[in-house]
């Protein structure tokens, strides 16, 4: 089995704002805050982006099979969307995701 790694680092900035710095020096940085009251709303927050990386994943595993399988895509659109709870603490949790995938 092969084994690949990535890395990643945050800074705090202010409040609960951070910076999201990649080990790829092409990759743009990324700000990522919690809405308000919490944060200031400046950037997607950690379950948005989690939701993010689930569509896509998703979205590009299908992709790779499809052109695998020689089927032609023309469009992709992919939506995500998360349902949060409160556990037993009061603490929100995502408590699923639904993602729905349409292409032509």
């Amino acid at each position: 089995m092969s084994e690949q790694g990535f890395g990643l680092t945050l800074e705090r900035l202010e409040d609960f704002q951070f910076r999201v710095e990649f080990d790829e020096p092409e990759i743009p940085s990324l700000l990522v805050d919690e809405p308000e009251p919490l944060g200031g709303g400046q950037g997607p927050n950690p379950t948005r982006l989690l939701g993010a990386a689930v569509g896509n994943c998703l979205s590009a595993s299908l992709l790779f099979c499809l052109d695998k399988s020689r089927i032609d895509v023309e469009s992709m659109k992919t939506r995500v969307r998360g349902s949060l709870v409160r556990n037993q603490e009061g603490r929100w949790r995502v408590a699923g995701l639904e993602v729905e995938i349409t292409l032509d």
